[in-house]
Order: structure tokens, then C-alpha cells, then sequence
């Protein structure tokens, strides 16, 4: 049996899990939405590759995980810990506007602004308030492309999963 607490942070993380599906579907101009798996279990990709239908070669994860890098199926990149600073001001923005620091709930302000000092989105300003300050970077790099599938990018055109942010377009992306 879930605490009534319990079920509330179940259902927000799931909420932000097809929020961000929706975003990668919206970057990528994907018609559809791509698959989503949650799991407990240690990932495998291939395992998962046929629970979806498809064929586990070529399927791959990219993933942060150092843990993983040995796995062939596993492309490694860098953890995604900032935005270019236009997309950081632009997500700033919107987040101000939409959530109001101010609005948000005391015990979710305390739980926000006890993260960690890199995964920390929330801070308090010189008022006593809070706002957003997300971390920034220069630009994001193109994630790499499998082993596999490197030598298929007759264009030399970056991975077709990199990230793209405002103000930044991918070399592969089709204008919106």
C-alpha cells in the first residue's frame, strides 16, 4: 500500500516521463511519439528491443551512465546538465511564468533547494524569494552515432538524436 505522498511523487514523475516523450517528439519532428519504457530492472537493450517488436540489432540506448560503457549497444555521452544560455533564459522565462516560484508549495521549495549544487534549479535570491537559474553552457555537443551506424552518415550530418534548443538547429532538423 502507497502513501497518499507516495502516490502523488509516482504520478509527477510520470508526468514529467511523457512530458519530456513529448518534447523529443517535437524536436526530432517525429509524426508519432516514440516508445517509452520505464524499468526497475538493469537495462537491456536488447531484451527491450524485442519486448517492443523490433529487432535488437541495430537498437541502441544512449545513456550517461558510466556503468553501461561496455555494453555495445550503449552509446556514451556526457550527462545533460545545462543549456545553451539562450535556451536556459527562454526555459527560465517560461518557467516563472507558468510556475511562479512564489506558488510553489513550502515543503516542494525546501525538497528543490536540497539538491544537489549541479542539479539544483531553484535558488533563493537577495529578497528571500526564490527563482530559476539553470545551468549554462556554450553549446551542446552532437551526440556521437554507434559504431554501428557511423559509417551509414554519407552527409557527415551529426546524429539525428542530438539535442537541438532554441536559438541552436541541428544540422539534420527539418525547420518546425
Amino acid at each position: 500500500q502507497l502513501l497518499e505522498e507516495e502516490r502523488v511523487d509516482i504520478k509527477k514523475s510520470l508526468e514529467r516521463l511523457l512530458a519530456t516523450r513529448t518534447v523529443i517528439r517535437r524536436t526530432l519532428g517525429l509524426t508519432k511519439n516514440p516508445y517509452l519504457v520505464v524499468t526497475a530492472a538493469p537495462k537491456d537493450v536488447s531484451a527491450t528491443a524485442q519486448m517492443l517488436g523490433m529487432s535488437d540489432s541495430p537498437s541502441f540506448l544512449w545513456d550517461d551512465n558510466p556503468k553501461l560503457r561496455e555494453d555495445p549497444q550503449v552509446v556514451s555521452i556526457p550527462p545533460f546538465v545545462s543549456l545553451p544560455h539562450e535556451a536556459a533564459r527562454d526555459l527560465e522565462d517560461w518557467l516563472t511564468t507558468t510556475l511562479p516560484p512564489s506558488e510553489l508549495d513550502e515543503y516542494l521549495v525546501e525538497f528543490m533547494l536540497g539538491a544537489d549544487e549541479r542539479d539544483r534549479v531553484l535558488h533563493r535570491d537577495g529578497n528571500g524569494g526564490t527563482k530559476y537559474v539553470i545551468p549554462r553552457c556554450d553549446s551542446i555537443a552532437p551526440w556521437p552515432l554507434p559504431p554501428a551506424l557511423r559509417d551509414t552518415r554519407s552527409d557527415g550530418g551529426d546524429s539525428p538524436v542530438t539535442p537541438v534548443t532554441s536559438g541552436s538547429r541541428s544540422l539534420d532538423s527539418e525547420d518546425e
